[in-house]
């Protein structure tokens, strides 16, 4: 690779008809020396004037920087009020509460029903669907549970303050 500057253009042949012609550099040799290669392509950046990183306008700047922000602000919103209220500790809660009231002794039983159907869809798929319904079918059984624990957090540390 003595003349790694893959130059090409277009020629003629004797017909008339137009061919690319252009040498050809040898890549694969460039494998037992990476740090020639590296050299030679951010030579052909520099050469292109693409060796700067691009920075884009103003204007997407700020919509990202806004994005960002906002995003980290209620990230640390919601983990601060999570420790304060002991989100993680209602929720297991309520969740072992929740899971005594919903039954998948069924399941198999299910899934043999669901395959006589042949649908193009995995067994899997099919089992977190069924369970999905069931949850969705207790939505007023977890927004009670959860409401329960909240006001026994509440009377807590109403009750600690005095």
């Amino acid at each position: 690779m003595d003349d790694p500057d893959p130059v090409g253009g277009y020629g003629y042949q004797g017909n008339g008809r137009a061919v690319y012609e252009c040498r050809r550099v040898e890549l694969n040799g460039l494998a037992s020396d990476p740090d020639r290669f590296i050299a030679w392509v951010e030579s052909k950046l520099e050469d292109y004037d693409c060796n700067n990183k691009l920075v884009p306008p103003r204007k997407i700047n700020l919509e990202k920087g806004k994005s960002v922000l906002g995003e980290r602000v209620e990230n640390t919103v919601r983990g601060d009020l999570s420790l304060l209220l002991q989100l993680e500790e209602m929720v297991k809660e309520v969740t072992k509460s929740v899971r005594r009231k919903i039954s998948v002794k069924d399941i198999p039983a299910a899934l043999a029903d669901w395959a006589e159907e042949l649908k193009p869809e995995a067994w899997g798929s099919a089992l977190e669907q069924m369970v999905a319904n069931r949850v969705a079918d207790k939505a007023e059984l977890v927004r009670g549970l959860a409401r329960k624990r909240i006001a026994q957090s509440r009377d807590g540390a109403s009750g600690a303050g005095k």
